[in-house]
């Protein structure tokens, strides 16, 4: 560097003297500067680059004082210098607060050559790098001194060239126009690292295409820091390869490419893989139906003709698809994603199996996978036709002999069709539950239900074939003829003729036949060629030629019965009544009858002349009445075959009930009596309590009905018996028993010492009161084994045998079963000895035909009080309604006799009675009595027997609406099970029947009876129809709706996780739990999942996943107004990528980073799998933190940039399976 040559400068200043100061504490400068000046300078100028000389160069420095100073120059006083830059240069001095100006001036200088002042042993470049002359340094030779330079820097290098292949070259460093050659080798580089620099120009394809690189282009990178942009075509084949799989749709398919033994990942290049959709479907072979096997012969048929309940086979059809990528491929119509609507493109969706059950023409629409494109196939479904008839008599009651002129019922007859499409009418294995025959099923070749010798074959065989179509089947029966057992006449009205005459008038005439099998016959009037005529001594006769006594000879098959009539010279053809009685009497006996007398009118044998007499009117002559009706009736009477009547009415002593006296038939066989014995002893009783008996027989008037009994059906019966009396009518009940064909009645019993008979005088006996019928319910008082006091109640038992050697049942003994003969409350037992009554009687038990006793005891007791021993079932009545007393008790408290005490009798005796005992009387209750504003009236029913009287209360409740008592229920519920709501109306009487109801639902602007099925609110309407308790009406719901709920499904994701840097499945769902869309309904449901890539821990270190989102497509999200989709909480795991045992990690340090940065790789299956920088986590070694690289306190762990140890180690997302297998590797940053 040049010297300054020294400028001497006049200093104006005057010089003071110096103060010596010592500093301290607290004390200020007490002489400051006010200036300073530089001395003069010889030379103000320097050359570029060199530094100021300031060697000899002295500050002039004046204080306040005055004294001044003189010190040298130093550079730290100096502001403002800058050898780098040519030109005048203004200077800044500055020394204790003052400052002065220096002007100098750079001047360029010229460098005049270079030369190499140090190089390392050997340059060595990696191909492809920059050139980096670190520890190179050179002379820069200037004319006017020489400077070295150790910072050789990019632009100062010439030559060098990034592509040069390895070997040695020369560079040239070059600097102000000179040159100083410099040898290097270049080495060759090594690829780390690749990637996606562009993306290829097509990334959408169908399943089934080939990936299609053109557009891509790669980012090489390098270990020696260096990058390269490849394009695909400079590629040489050999050198790349892609792996894809376009085989499955998805939105992100993953394209790894290969490159130099570099792979990408799996998401860092992904394509859209779609199926191809379908334009249009085409059915290309039409299927045919599976036909129909019956009776081992297959009937198929066309499906223009389908038979009912035939099925498609789907595997003989071919769909013909044409996809929007213009390929066409055709399946066969049996694959699973082929899907079948009937009706609709959103009718039912029907399985491939489906079995056309409903007759008519239909469509089906055929769609394949998801894309609503359909192909239509119309078929026709036709009826199926009978192909066979089987009948069956499921009580073998055809086996048995006919009998000519039976007719046969077909309640034990049944059919079942075959159908050609194979199936039956009825279960084939029930017989039971197939169809009953009837006569409308018949065939038309004169088959009948009628049994007749004329319509059987010789051997007395009878087909009867009944027909379904054009299939018949039937029976063959054995007719026998049939023979009367018994035969009554009714005689006819006119019973005499005139001399003359050649025939009886046969009106009002009837028979009743009793026939060997099978009904009776009733026939009336008797047909003429039943009949013919006898004289008294019983000679046939064709006309009536004497006066006398004749007899009309019935003959029915056989059976003859003869009844008188009379042949007279003349015939009555008219009476007139004279002396009619009043029209109304309390009872029919009352009528004076015998007052009366009537007007015969006849005439005499030539016709000409009217002859009149008057005759008494008798009892005899009554000819047509009814002793027992109430109200108005017409008495006919009858004189030598001549009829009158009159007009009575009968009031007002009413029958209050009627009850059986002498039972008729009690036993029947199944099958064998086909009528109901009839024949029994009737009691009236009146409502002032008196009463009469009535033996019925053989054909009775149609005031009487019996009903209730079936005598087919085996089994313990009840028949009710009615008789009307005009306004009203009476009716009892009494206990039959049908028999088994094979059943019968062995043997009776009675036990004597059963519960209900009583011990007097060491004899087990019923008590009888005097002149009390029989009644065998019992009540008895007693003390049982723990000194308690009970009460037994019941009804005596008798023991039958049905079988012989068999066990004993126990049925009720009825008092009907015992015989009036033996027992009459009416007839007494006299001792001939003693002329007392015998009190100690045995009556006699009749059951089935067999016989046994029971002994009795003929108390003197006195009726003291009657009491209620149960209510009866029903004690709340609606208003109108008639009292029902079944199932009341009435208890009858007797003493002993008190005008003729029974010596046998100190204690108490019992009988207990229904309420609906004949001899009950109630009165009291009003069934039209109400409280106006109460919900029911008490009243007290009174109760009547023998004199004595109790009470009972009921309630009479008025009609309610039935709005107040209205529950509904099912009013919520879920789309897809709908039934309808249930409207419940309870009274609180429970016993109340509620009101039939319905319910109608508001759809739209539409009442409907069908209930709605989509999701939504509707309001409801309540259709009441009155009964005796509940008013009616249409009552529409305010405030409570049919509700019908979304349908919630529970969902799940199909693909649950994935490894670490692989791409994200397509997201496909399936339903779970049960649960399931309805038939024909389709949503499009969207799935995406929360944002990351890495693999996530919870605090106690396991994996952890990422939350799925749940949406419906917005543009066609199908019905998903009928759904609410409930996902299972499960997550999108990313589990950690695995280097397998046996595989180690390889850590390098990045060229030219100075040893800050590294990457890592590891080797399996012969392919190099980077990991990737953001992977690679950088910690200090001597605390374990993550760096902070920016030292903004942040934990980074980014790769360092201060000096120190550290180590970098591998992510979580990684699992190296060999703890040793490099999972981390330390460094020094200098």
């Amino acid at each position: 560097m040049s010297v300054l040559r020294k400028i001497t400068l006049l200093i104006m200043s005057v010089l003071l003297p110096v103060l010596l100061l010592t500093a301290c504490s607290g004390i200020g400068n007490v002489d400051p500067v006010v200036q300073i000046q530089v001395e003069e300078m010889e030379n103000t100028s320097v050359g570029y680059g060199e530094d100021l000389d300031l060697e000899g160069i002295f500050l002039l420095v004046k204080r306040e004082s005055g004294r001044t100073q003189k010190i040298a120059l130093k550079s730290d006083m100096i502001y403002g210098f800058n050898n780098n830059v040519v030109g005048p240069q203004t200077l800044d001095i500055l020394y204790e607060g003052a400052t002065t100006k220096l002007y100098i001036n750079v001047t360029d200088i010229s460098v005049t050559g270079l030369s190499i002042r140090s190089v390392p042993e050997e340059i060595v470049v990696t191909q492809g790098a920059e050139l980096n002359l670190a520890g190179v340094s050179i002379n820069i030779e200037y004319d006017n001194n020489t400077v070295p330079q150790d910072n050789i820097t990019k632009e100062m290098i010439v030559g060098y060239n990034p592509e040069w292949e390895p070997g040695n070259h020369t560079v040239y460093i070059e600097y102000s126009g000179h040159r100083v050659p410099l040898e290097i080798r270049v080495v060759e580089r090594a690829l780390t690292d690749m990637e996606i620099y562009t993306k290829p120009s097509d990334l959408q394809y169908f399943v089934g295409e080939t990936f299609n690189p053109d557009g891509l282009s790669l980012l090489l990178k390098y270990d020696n820091g260096s990058q390269q942009i490849l394009d695909y075509q400079d590629i040489s084949v050999d050198d790349i390869e892609f792996e894809f799989n376009f085989e499955i749709p998805g939105a992100a398919n993953p394209i790894i490419i290969s490159f130099k033994g570099l792979r990408t990942l799996p998401n860092d290049l992904t394509a859209v893989v779609a199926d191809p959709r379908i334009v249009s479907l085409e059915v290309y072979t039409m299927p045919i139906t599976k036909g129909l096997t019956v009776s081992g012969e297959t009937f198929k048929s066309p499906l223009t003709a389908i038979v009912e309940r035939d099925q498609i086979d789907w595997a003989t059809g071919v769909l013909s698809i044409l996809y929007d990528n213009g390929d066409v491929s055709e399946v066969s119509m049996e694959k699973n994603e082929i899907y079948l609507y009937l009706g609709a493109r959103n009718g039912e969706l029907i399985p491939k199996d489906y079995r056309f059950n409903s007759v008519g023409n239909k469509k089906i629409y055929v769609k394949y996978g998801n894309e609503n494109v359909f192909a239509l196939i119309d078929i026709n479904v036709i009826a199926k036709t009978p192909f066979e008839l089987n009948v069956a008599d499921i009580k073998n009651k055809l086996e048995r002999d006919h009998i000519d002129g039976e007719r046969i019922t077909t309640d034990f007859l049944r059919y079942n069709i075959l159908y050609n499409n194979a199936t039956y009418a009825f279960d084939p294995l029930d017989t039971e539950s197939w169809g009953r025959l009837n006569e409308s099923l018949l065939a038309d070749d004169g088959s009948t239900l009628d049994i007749k010798l004329a319509n059987a074959d010789e051997l007395g065989n009878q087909t009867i074939n009944f027909q379904v179509g054009a299939v018949k089947a039937g029976f063959t029966v054995k007719v026998v003829p049939n023979t009367p057992t018994s035969i009554k006449v009714v005689e006819p009205t006119r019973n005499y003729v005139a001399l003359g005459s050649s025939e009886v008038p046969l009106q009002g005439s009837s028979i009743y036949v009793e026939m060997k099998y099978g009904n009776p016959v009733l026939l009336s009037p008797i047909p003429e060629e039943y009949v013919s005529y006898e004289d008294n001594e019983g000679n046939p006769v064709e006309s009536f030629e004497e006066n006398g006594d004749y007899k009309l000879v019935v003959n029915y098959k056989g059976a003859i019965k003869k009844v008188d009539f009379f042949v007279e010279d003349y015939e009555i053809y008219q009476i007139s009544l004279n002396g009619v009685p009043s029209s109304s009497y309390r009872e029919f006996s009352e009528i004076p009858i015998n007052l009366m007398t009537m007007t015969v009118y006849y005439r005499v044998p030539d016709g000409q002349d009217i002859v009149q007499y008057n005759v008494p009117v008798s009892t005899a002559y009554l000819y047509s009445y009814d002793m027992y009706k109430v109200g108005i009736q017409t008495v006919i009477i009858r004189y030598k075959g001549c009829t009158t009547s009159f007009e009575v009415n009968i009031s007002p002593n009413d029958v209050s009930a009627l009850g059986l006296c002498v039972p008729p038939q009690i036993v029947y066989h199944a099958g064998v009596n086909q009528n109901l014995d009839t024949n029994m002893r009737i009691r009236y009783v009146f409502g002032d309590g008196t009463y009469r008996e009535e033996d019925l027989s053989g054909v009775l008037p149609a005031y009487w009905d019996f009903s209730g009994y079936n005598l087919e059906t085996p089994g313990k019966q009840k028949v009710k018996v009615t008789r009307s009396f005009g306004s009203y009518s009476r009716s009892f009940e009494y206990d039959i028993e049908v028999l088994e064909e094979s059943q019968e009645v062995h043997e009776i019993s009675f036990d004597h010492t059963q519960m209900g008979m009583t011990q007097i005088s060491g004899q087990w006996v019923l008590i009888v009161g005097y002149r009390e019928d029989i009644n065998t319910r019992f009540y008895v008082e007693y003390i049982d084994n723990e000194g308690e006091n009970q009460v037994a109640t019941g009804i005596l038992q008798l023991s039958v045998r049905y079988t012989e050697g068999g066990d004993y049942q126990l049925i009720d003994l009825q008092p009907q079963y015992i015989t009036r003969s033996s027992y009459d409350r009416f007839y007494d037992v006299i001792d001939p000895q003693t002329g007392e009554i015998v009190k100690f009687r045995t009556a006699t038990i009749e059951y089935g035909g067999k016989q046994t006793s029971l002994n009795i005891y003929i108390a003197s007791r006195d009726l003291e009080s009657i009491s209620v021993l149960s209510q009866p079932t029903i004690t709340n009545y609606a208003v109108g309604q008639e009292l029902k007393l079944n199932g009341g008790i009435l208890k009858l408290n007797y003493v002993n006799s008190s005008s003729n005490p029974d010596p046998l009798l100190d204690f108490s005796t019992y009988q207990i009675l229904p309420m609906t005992d004949i001899f009950v009387i109630s009165s009291g209750y009003d069934k039209t009595k109400t409280v106006p504003g109460a919900l029911f009236i008490t009243q007290n029913v009174q109760f009547s027997c023998w004199g004595k009287t109790t009470t009972s209360p009921v309630r009479t409740y008025v009609k309610v609406s039935p709005i107040d008592y209205l529950k509904m229920s099912k009013i919520a519920q879920n789309y897809g099970m709908i039934s309808s709501p249930i409207a419940t109306i309870t009274h609180p009487v429970v016993s109340f029947n509620a009101p039939s109801v319905s319910i109608s639902f508001l759809i739209g602007d539409i009442w409907s009876n069908t209930p709605p099925v989509y999701p939504g609110e509707y309001q409801m309407k309540v259709s009441v129809i009155e009964n005796d308790y509940f008013l009616g009406g249409d009552y529409v719901l305010q405030g409570t709706k049919f509700q019908i709920n979304k349908k919630a499904i529970d969902v799940q994701v199909d693909y649950l996780s994935k490894e670490y840097g692989t791409g994200d499945p397509v997201f496909t769902w399936k339903t779970i739990n049960n649960t399931f869309l309805e038939p024909g309904d389709q949503l499009r449901i969207i799935i995406t999942r929360e944002q990351g890539e890495s693999v996530r821990f919870d605090t106690f270190g396991n994996v952890i996943g990422y939350d799925f989102y749940w949406s419906f497509d917005p543009v066609d999200p199908g019905q998903s107004d009928r759904y609410i989709i409930i996902p299972v909480f499960d997550t999108f795991v990313v589990n950690q990528k695995v280097v397998p045992s046996g595989v180690s990690v390889n850590f390098q340090e990045v060229a030219g980073s100075g040893g800050r940065i590294y990457t890592a790789s590891y080797v399996f299956n012969n392919i190099t799998q980077t990991i990737r920088s953001e992977d690679l986590i950088y910690y200090v070694n001597s605390t374990g933190e993550m760096v902070d690289s920016d030292g903004d306190g942040q934990l980074d762990g980014l790769p360092p940039t201060s000096p120190g140890e550290y180590y970098v180690q591998l992510s979580d997302n990684y699992n190296v399976v060999d703890p040793g297998a490099g999972r981390s590797a330390t460094f020094i940053v200098q």
